[in-house]
């Protein structure tokens, strides 16, 4: 009878058993849409290194976690995330998203508003490309601002030809965050675009500014 009894009582704990995520990762809850995969838990972290604004380097810091280059998918997501991490206000992080070629060369050869263009290159379309199929990048659009950042354009010489570059990775921050009573952020964040080459642009390739840590995602343990 004893024996039953410690069986009952162990099963609830059995079968309730919370998802955990690795050291330095963060559970977030999310509703399960089509646009996220239908993922109801993800463990979202944000890891400090060198040079972020580079984005080969930056998925690699990712692929070392055992994660992908991720991003929020929501205010609260941000939020718990920056706490967790005890990031400063105004540092962008590098997040998942970089503008299709595609429609980095169309943007070149002629401007056009990321949120009112027609076709593919529409923000709610193809204009960005994602590696992480298990978030919704809505809201991290809703911050954009209709434009690229930044862009470049210059010749070397009379003999070569005019080249032209675009910020296209995207970067976010928790600007606009303000500490609560409980020391804690409250607010909204801010999503711009970036160069992708970091700090280690050239000529060719515009540097960035200086991106010291990147969002990375993964499934729970």
């Amino acid at each position: 009878m004893s024996s039953l009894l410690i069986l009952f009582l162990t099963l609830p704990a059995v079968f309730s058993t919370e998802s955990k995520c690795p050291e330095g990762f963060t559970l977030v809850k999310r509703t399960p849409t089509a646009k996220n995969n239908f993922t109801k838990e993800w463990c979202l972290g944000v890891f400090g290194s060198e040079d972020c604004g580079n984005r080969d380097y930056a998925r690699s810091i990712c692929n070392n976690n055992k994660a992908s280059i991720s991003l929020p998918e929501s205010r609260e997501e941000l939020q718990l995330i920056s706490n967790a991490s005890r990031l400063s206000h105004d540092v962008y992080s590098a997040i998942d998203g970089q503008m299709s070629p595609r429609c980095i060369k169309k943007y070149i050869q002629k401007f056009y508003s990321f949120k009112t263009v027609e076709g593919e290159c529409n923000i709610k379309n193809q204009l960005f490309t994602f590696e992480d199929a298990n978030t919704d990048p809505t809201f991290v659009f809703s911050l954009l601002p209709n434009y690229p950042n930044k862009g470049d354009g210059h010749r070397f010489n009379d003999t070569t030809p005019f080249v032209r570059a675009i910020s296209g990775c995207l970067k976010l921050s928790q600007y606009w965050l303000v500490k609560t009573s409980t020391g804690h952020m409250s607010g909204g964040g801010d999503a711009r675009t970036d160069y992708c080459m970091g700090q280690q642009g050239n000529d060719q390739y515009p540097k960035s500014d200086e991106i010291r840590s990147v969002f990375c995602g993964r499934p729970p343990l």
